[in-house]
């Protein structure tokens, strides 16, 4: 009998399940890159809107003479807005649509600064010991700190802005 050149069942069968193993450990490997690749693209986008929402909070920050924080929203009085006009504005977490968005508002005018917002986080690192006379630009809320840290979150728990404020004294 005349031995035949080729591969046997098992042989092909084997063969075809190593590459079927190989495909999906690539398939995986695929995957895996193109999410990467869909975060960087959204964090790309997202970092000159984030720079701008923290510019804006931080200006806003800087000029206030009264401030009321609670979990979704932050208050200030004193010298706000780009005119630099004595008066209130308040950074708000709502719910819209399915989704949490930050929105700013000074008098009648209110501004989407983020869509997907999550929370602030304020914490003090210096306060006033001595006892300051009312400051008629603080709209009657509490001295903002001498020091502090303010952080926004996004819902997917990607800190947006965090930064450290030194407020001057009026």
């Amino acid at each position: 009998m005349k031995k035949r050149s080729g591969f046997t069942l098992i042989e092909l069968t084997a063969a075809c399940v190593l590459a079927s193993i190989m495909m999906v450990a690539l398939l995986r490997v695929v995957i895996a890159m193109a999410g990467e690749s869909v975060q960087l693209r959204q964090q790309e986008f997202d970092a000159p809107a984030a720079g701008n929402l923290a510019a804006r909070l931080h200006d806003d920050l800087i000029n206030a003479r009264g401030m009321a924080v609670t979990p979704d929203s932050i208050l200030m009085a004193g010298f706000v807005g780009e005119d630099l006009r004595a008066g209130q504005v308040r950074y708000q977490r709502l719910r819209r649509s399915q989704r949490s968005v930050l929105v700013r508002r000074q008098g009648q005018r209110s501004e989407l600064m983020w869509i997907g917002f999550a929370g602030f986080q304020v914490t003090v690192y210096e306060q006033d010991d001595e006892p300051r006379s009312p400051d008629p630009a603080g709209g009657g809320l509490p001295a903002v700190p001498s020091r502090f840290r303010v952080t926004l979150v996004d819902e997917s728990g990607r800190v947006l802005c965090s930064e450290v404020i030194d407020h001057h004294a009026p």
